[in-house]
């Protein structure tokens, strides 16, 4: 229900979530609340699609903090949940790793909606039941009576029915939920979650953190069936889980009770878009990033490119950043996987290669007393007019010139004053107009002597006169909430070729 409630509100399966050690607050402790997965590691950067497919506890932990514990609730009060009370203050990022009581009959009923494209199917709750933002129908138990003679005396022929989810969404989670892919990781290729002759199945496992419960849910397009293990006293299992607990129990029963049913999948409704992304961040592909096709709410797709993987110029030899100093000759370039600052830790531990930020070794005839750029600085951000702020002295100068050239090999010059025969004393030498240019600049001063001979120094600098775009993705256009918490989750798409500090409401 956490990871319904986000994908309602804008976030996608192909949100990149972050598998890594986190501390969450929670009103409860002083303590912060450090979830882990089952198999005790930390997996990094993934997919929405892959988190859920493969049940890992952080990223639940992150999507809960997200979409609020509250607002997590309502949802599940919608599709079928009768417990666990909203407003209370009870609940919080726990919540998503057992953190609340449940009804098993309650959780099929609730998964039944998402089998049925979001369709609630049953008979009247019984009037005295009903409750504001909780379900209106219930199950039906009983669909036949016969008596001594096989007469029916009762046949419940005309259940009522609901639209409770919008058809997409639960296309999305059945989608998730039934790919292989997205289990193997956490379970393993092939697993107990896969039903014989490759007939799709939609599962989830759930086991509580001191192994009181452990579930399995699953279904195909025919049948929905939940498994609950534990003890009747509630003491705790023995590292029980609901891998290897409930869901052999599943399987066994699932694989015998559709054996005759033939095999079927859930039709994609209309207007569901499907494209290429980065398989890490989940944005638009660059040529350096491997793709997956994902699907997408209208929209909720991404409109920027991804940023993970990002081409550096490196000095084979050094290893460094190269510079304009590097002969060409050395310099490669590399694609290095440049995480948010919240998986560097991870990245590290796990050996992932590191982009270099020492730049190489300057040569001797860079900036000298007599000859030097002092304003921007070396590899300094600059836009629009820039006043450049140097020195060039000596009695045989003739004249100097300041020129420019994108990245850092001079191939085409281009000037921004020549012939100026004035010394300059760290004074402006001249004003850069770096209108329409953006990226990786280089500013090469050249002194001109009396006897033709020349010096020359420069410094990267990088222009950067684009703006950083955003788009806000939650709320959708027009979007109407009902919320008795009375908050509303805003989340905004934002990228820049240098990169984001923050993002400020």
């Amino acid at each position: 229900f956490v990871y319904l409630t986000a994908l309602s509100q804008g976030y996608t399966a192909a949100t990149m979530l972050l598998d890594v050690e986190t501390n969450f607050t929670t009103p409860a402790s002083t303590t912060p609340f450090v979830p882990q997965n089952l198999d005790g590691q930390y997996h990094g950067p993934m997919l929405l699609r892959q988190a859920l497919g493969s049940g890992y506890n952080v990223p639940a932990v992150q999507v809960t903090s997200w979409v609020g514990a509250d607002r997590a609730l309502q949802t599940a009060h919608t599709l079928g949940i009768t417990t666990m009370e909203t407003g209370t203050g009870q609940y919080d990022v726990t919540l998503t790793l057992g953190g609340g009581e449940v009804k098993l009959l309650d959780m099929v009923y609730a998964f039944a909606v998402m089998d049925n494209m979001g369709e609630m199917v049953g008979q009247a709750r019984p009037a005295a039941l009903l409750r504001e933002g909780y379900r209106t129908l219930d199950p039906v138990l009983i669909v036949r009576i016969e008596d001594e003679t096989g007469t029916a005396v009762y046949q419940h022929d005309t259940p009522e029915k609901r639209d409770i989810l919008n058809p997409q969404l639960a296309f999305l989670m059945n989608d998730i939920l039934s790919d292989r892919s997205a289990r193997c990781p956490a379970f393993g290729c092939p697993n107990i979650l896969e039903l014989p002759d490759n007939r799709p199945a939609a599962v989830v496992t759930g086991t509580t953190n001191d192994f009181r419960d452990a579930w399995t849910i699953g279904y195909t397009p025919q049948l929905v069936t939940g498994v609950w293990v534990g003890n009747a006293d509630n003491r705790p299992m023995d590292g029980v889980t609901g891998i290897t607990g409930a869901a052999p129990i599943w399987h066994a029963l699932m694989a015998w009770a559709v054996q005759n049913e033939p095999a079927a999948v859930w039709q994609k409704p209309s207007g569901l878009l499907e494209m290429a992304v980065c398989d890490v961040s989940g944005l638009l592909p660059t040529p350096q990033c491997p793709t997956v096709s994902e699907y997408f709410v209208p929209g909720t797709q991404p409109t920027t490119e991804d940023t993970i993987f990002q081409e550096f110029a490196v000095n084979r030899e050094t290893g460094r950043l190269a510079t304009v100093y590097t002969p060409p000759e050395l310099v490669e370039v590399r694609v290095f996987r440049v995480y948010p600052e919240a998986a560097q830790a991870w990245a590290q531990a796990n050996g992932e290669p590191v982009p270099p930020t020492d730049f190489d070794t300057l040569p001797e005839y860079a900036p000298t007393a007599d000859l030097a750029i002092l304003s921007p600085e070396p590899f300094a951000v600059v836009n629009g007019r820039v006043p450049v702020v140097g020195t060039v002295l000596g009695d045989d100068v003739a004249f100097y010139r300041l020129t420019y050239f994108e990245g850092l090999a001079p191939n085409d010059l281009i000037s921004i004053v020549d012939g100026v025969t004035q010394p300059r004393d760290a004074e402006e030498l001249a004003v850069w107009d770096t209108t329409g240019l953006d990226g990786l600049y280089t500013l090469l001063l050249t002194a001109v002597y009396e006897d033709g001979s020349f010096r020359e120094t420069t410094i990267p600098v990088t222009v950067d006169n684009n703006p950083p775009e955003v788009t806000i993705i939650a709320p959708r256009p027009n979007q109407q909430f009902q919320t008795a918490a009375g908050i509303v989750v805003v989340q905004a798409d934002a990228s820049d070729n240098l990169g984001i500090a923050r993002v400020q409401f």
